[in-house]
């Protein structure tokens, strides 16, 4: 299959999801407008469970192995949450005000923003910036990591785009066939991308 391909869709019954990540065997994903995230069967699209995240309004989703994280763009502050009771472990403030897209290198923790430079490396023990790159992009939203490059979804340019971690530079991109990406998984093999303003999760081939 061709860079891009879709390979299936499933349907939520949400309005706008923001966040997504892939654990292993299930997706999770946020909505903006409401507080909690949702544990999917990639398989079936069905819902497995929900827990409650720690504010309104969250974005980005990321996992570590263990825990998840989320951000929130109100409290410029990441939270490391335990995914079977929703409990949070610890919150790390971010002086970036616009928190987007959120994806863990099996490392370091990376989330983008709408405020340039618009791609920062962060230590997830402090907190501390360690790196950041200008894209180039104008509104990125989703981003994953896929064990060697990032992965972005931009709002504005309806596609989404393949980041060198090392020096910020575009690799390559491919558009959606429909609507514009807001959250972004890996899960080994294929990329999984919310679409708004469907409130669809796509499969897609990037070969």
């Amino acid at each position: 299959m061709a860079l891009g391909t879709v390979i299936r869709i499933i349907t939520t019954p949400t309005i706008a999801p923001t966040g997504l990540v892939f654990t292993g065997r299930n997706l999770w994903y946020c909505e903006n407008s409401g507080d909690l995230a949702h544990c999917l069967d990639p398989e079936t699209g069905r819902e497995i469970r929900t827990i409650p995240l720690p504010v309104g309004d969250p974005r980005g989703l990321a996992f570590d192995g263990r825990t998840l994280w989320n951000g929130n763009r109100e409290t410029f502050q990441i939270y490391q949450i335990d995914p079977a009771t929703g409990t949070v472990i610890r919150s790390l403030p971010i002086a970036v005000k616009d928190i987007r897209g959120l994806t863990f290198d099996g490392r370091t923790l990376w989330f983008n923003s709408v405020i340039v430079p618009d791609l920062r490396q962060v230590d997830p023990e402090t907190g501390t910036v360690i790196q950041e790159f200008t894209t180039g992009l104008t509104y990125p939203l989703g981003l994953t990591f896929d064990g060697r490059t990032l992965w972005c979804a931009d709002r504005f340019e309806s596609a989404v785009f393949q980041i060198d971690p090392v020096t910020g530079i575009i690799i390559s991109s491919f558009p959606l066939v429909v609507g514009t990406g807001s959250g972004l998984a890996f899960d080994g093999r294929t990329l999984w991308v919310c679409i708004q303003p469907t409130a669809d999760i796509y499969q897609i081939d990037i070969g």
